[in-house]
């Protein structure tokens, strides 16, 4: 989660301000399905590239 917490601080740092709920929301959102994907990937599911050919 620690990387969780250090991605939104950069993108607040870039965009020059604080992230609204909405955005939160989106990042949080978004973070959880990368985890998800990352733990699948790991379990020996093919990733998107094998599935492809």
């Amino acid at each position: 989660m620690e990387e969780y917490n250090q991605f939104c601080l950069n993108t607040e740092t870039s965009l020059g301000r604080a992230l609204e709920q909405k955005e939160l929301e989106f990042l949080s959102w978004l973070y959880n399905r990368y985890v998800e994907e990352q733990q699948l990937g790991e379990a020996g599911n093919p990733r998107k590239s094998e599935q492809e050919s």
